[in-house]
């Protein structure tokens, strides 16, 4: 890479071919494959004793889980979590902490690609911990900065090049988050479009290949979509339909912006008035706040019927992709209800990620304001799942940046032809209204607090 990436010249080491350097990353593809593998069943395994209070590998995360044998006593179990993510963080791993994503980019555009080995492993380790015991984050992270410490070892092993070790640590990232996701080409877009700001051939060749190569790992080794495939609804948007469908998504879109900015303001003015306001220290500022996210879990529980807004939340975004969920008083409620978890998650020092709260935040949304338009436009009821994919590519599109990996990664995960349109629109005026009213991402925005300024756009990573 060079120096439009890192202001600095390259140092020491050696450059490989494209051809070398895109067969190196087969091996860190398939590592990157079987670690989400393992991420999983220790996800699993977390859940499952946290709980349920068993000893046991299976999850399906698609699926509510039915209520814990603990009754009100679950309150708890984000404590214990919180309390074992701060000493693995603290003594182990301090990089560990949040979402994972601006650290993969700091170490790119700062660092040389330099990422310690040790957060490999006390990532998803921690991540597991957070999401398994009941905190409201999300995977991308963890898997993501998992696979780019993995492609710095990589680099660090084989002596190449700082510009050749930052693509390692890219493709990396990207093989773990399509083998996470099982959206290959949508994670090569997020990385390309929210980490690196350009697109190459000296970059997107092993970035493909490790990720192509991942993605194979886990069709072997049979890892599902979070998400299930929308079956074809028989929706036929034509002439002035697909004329309102589309007018009222970029309604939408603008209200999804304002959403994510909000979003964005919730997280990192939560993390400072914890700092602020709650002086015991790391252990008491993360427990303390797990315990008011048990308590909205437990309260979800006995008045709804299901936690909501425990861990990655892919139940509810089913039941609303698949038309189970259409209250719209309810849908609001779960929107700020999950808002305000994943800003005490977050901002209390969790370990995990903001892409599946994002989707979460975008469906219950997108899902409420179906219920309202319905009807209206010739709109039809059954187009609430569109909405609700459009609300989700919009609310990933803002609050990260990412419009194309967004629309391109649900579209991989739900293959729902109808909604490609409407998610690419909602996502752009999503994006384009958030811009407006904040400069940075949720990911950039952590970098800059910390004076580490992401330029917003590179002219190329490599020269040649």
């Amino acid at each position: 890479m060079s120096e439009t990436i890192t202001g600095s010249s390259e140092r020491g080491g050696r450059d490989l071919n494209l051809l070398n350097l895109s067969l190196l990353c087969i091996p860190l593809g398939l590592l990157s494959g079987l670690g989400a593998l393992a991420f999983r069943w220790l996800l699993a395994l977390v859940h499952n004793l946290f709980f349920f209070g068993r000893f046991s590998w299976s999850y399906d995360p698609a699926a509510h889980p039915p209520p814990s044998p603990c009754g009100p006593f679950i309150i708890f179990a984000p404590v214990a979590g919180a309390i074992i993510v701060v000493f693995l963080v603290r003594n182990f791993a301090p990089e560990a902490k949040g979402s994972g994503v601006p650290e993969v980019m700091d170490s790119i555009y700062y660092g040389e690609g330099r990422m310690r080995a040790v957060v490999a492993l006390v990532k998803p380790v921690a991540s597991a911990f957070s999401v398994g015991s009941g905190g409201s984050i999300g995977k991308e992270g963890p898997s993501l900065q998992m696979g780019a410490a993995l492609g710095s070892t990589l680099g660090r092993i084989t002596s190449v090049s700082a510009r050749q070790k930052k693509t390692l640590v890219c493709a990396g990232a990207g093989a773990a988050m399509a083998a996470t996701f099982n959206a290959p080409i949508g994670s090569m877009l997020f990385l390309a479009e929210v980490v690196l700001h350009e697109f190459s051939i000296r970059t997107l060749t092993p970035l493909a290949t490790a990720t192509i190569a991942a993605y194979a790992a886990s069709r072997i080794l049979s890892l599902d979509n979070p998400l299930e495939a929308l079956p074809h609804a028989g929706l036929d948007f034509t002439g002035m339909s697909m004329v309102f469908l589309l007018f009222s998504c970029a309604i939408m879109g603008v209200l999804m912006g304002g959403a994510s900015t909000v979003f964005i303001r919730a997280v990192y003015s939560t993390e400072d008035f914890l700092k602020r306001f709650l002086k015991g220290g790391a252990y008491l500022r993360h427990a303390g706040s797990m315990l008011l996210v048990g308590v909205l879990m437990y309260l979800l529980m006995v008045t709804s019927g299901h936690y909501y807004v425990d861990g990655l939340g892919y139940p509810t975004m089913n039941e609303i992709l698949f038309g189970e969920l259409t209250s719209g008083r309810l849908l609001l409620v779960l929107f700020a209800a999950k808002m305000l978890s994943t800003s005490l998650t977050l901002g209390s020092g969790a370990a995990g990620g903001i892409f599946s709260p994002a989707l979460y935040l975008g469906a219950t949304l997108g899902g409420a304001y179906a219920a309202l338009v319905s009807g209206f436009f010739l709109i039809p009821a059954a187009a609430a799942p569109v909405f609700a994919l459009a609300g989700m590519s919009a609310m990933v599109g803002g609050s990260t940046g990412a419009v194309l990996a967004s629309t391109v990664m649900l579209f991989e995960m739900t293959r729902d032809y109808n909604a490609v349109l409407p998610m690419i629109l909602a996502a752009s005026m999503s994006n384009s209204v958030r811009k407006f009213l904040l400069r940075d991402t949720i990911y950039t925005m952590k970098l800059s607090r910390a004076g580490h300024r992401v330029p917003g756009l590179l002219k190329r990573m490599t020269r040649g």
